[in-house]
Formats: structure tokens, sequence, C-alpha cells
């Protein structure tokens, strides 16, 4: 075997060591890259993250059965809460009906969801109450004035949302804390996928 022979073999040999060099930093550094350049859509949030959270002030409510019922009564569960300045029309049910279908979707978990209508008009109370009579596990709350001002105040409201509601859908999570909310448009789906990564990773509510 000539110099020459002994050359050409000694780069192969070299040329290939490289490409097992690379291969085994291509098998160790993929999952790296992966995870870098695909953010699957399934784990992307589809509400607003509240950063801090807000920690909910106790304010007392009056209800149609109960009579007052101090807010953090029903702390417990994961709320969905929607502020409403009138009476709740065609499209304020659309909304509620949505949520409720995102709440029933979650199957045996649906007990650890609540849906809560506050109302701003307690004149209203009566008749926002019999939205029960339509979706059952809705609970139904009038705030009065003094109410309303820390409500405003907690819940960051600036102005009229549409459907004749306040602000947006927002989330309470079961120790009180407001963490999230939601255009008032959001498709049910998006409450549903993101409330399934929160029931399963809490064992809270």
């Amino acid at each position: 075997m000539t110099e020459l022979d002994d050359q050409k073999m000694g780069n192969r040999t070299r040329n290939k060591k490289r490409l097992i060099m690379v291969a085994l930093m291509m098998l160790f550094l993929a999952p790296v890259v992966a995870g870098w350049l695909w953010k699957p859509d399934s784990f992307r949030n589809r509400g607003n993250l509240i950063e801090p959270p807000v920690a909910l002030t106790n304010v007392s409510m009056a209800t149609v059965a109960r009579g007052v019922i101090d807010f953090n009564e029903i702390f417990g569960k994961w709320t969905y809460v929607l502020l409403l300045e009138n009476q709740c029309l065609a499209e304020c049910q659309q909304v509620i009906d949505g949520i409720e279908r995102a709440r029933i979707s979650l199957g045996k978990n649906e007990k650890r969801v609540r849906l809560l209508v506050i109302t701003f008009n307690p004149d209203d109370l009566v008749v926002v109450s019999g939205l029960v009579n339509k979706v059952p596990k809705l609970m139904v709350l009038a705030a009065g004035k003094a109410e309303q001002e820390i409500l405003t105040k907690q819940f960051k409201i600036n102005g009229p949302g549409a459907s004749g509601f306040l602000g947006q859908i927002y989330l309470v999570d079961p120790r009180g804390n407001l963490m999230m909310s939601y255009p008032l448009e959001s498709d049910p789906k998006d409450l549903h996928k993101d409330m399934g990564r929160l029931l399963r990773a809490s064992r809270i509510g």
C-alpha cells in the first residue's frame, strides 16, 4: 500500500468519525431544537393570564333563594364569572350557553367548575335568576353600589363590554384568585381546552 493510499484511508476514517459525531450531536440536540422551534398549539393558553393573580376581596351580595351571601362562600371551585350591566337578552344568553357547554364537556370534572353571573342592577335579580331554568347549575348574585365599586376595581373594568356585560369572561381559581380572562366572543372549545389542562394539573377545587 502506497503512502497515497494510506492518506486516502486516513481521510475516510476521519470523515467517518466526524459523521458519527455529527449524528450523535443531532440525536442529543434534536429534542432541544424541537422544543425551541415547535410549540404545539394544544399547549397555548387561549385566555389571557392575569399576572400576578388578584386575590378577590370578600363582599356580600344578594341572592334570590338565600338572601345575602358572602363572596368567599362560593370559593372552592373553579369559577367563570360574568358581570352583567343590564338584563340578559339573546346575545347574553348565547355567551352563558357557550360557557355552560364548555363546563359540561369536561365530563366527570364538570362538578369542579361553576358559572357565576353577578348583576350590577339589583332590580334585575329576579329576572336574571330566571336563567337558572335553562342553566340549572348557574349561580346568580346582585351587587349593590358599594360592592360594584369594589368589583369594578378588582376586575379592572374600564367600561361596558358586549351583550350587556361589563368587561370579559373571568376565571377565578378555588382559592379566590382572579387568574384569567377571555373575550366575550371566545369559542367554548378554547375555554374547554384551558380548563381541561388546569384541572389535570391541579388538585384543588
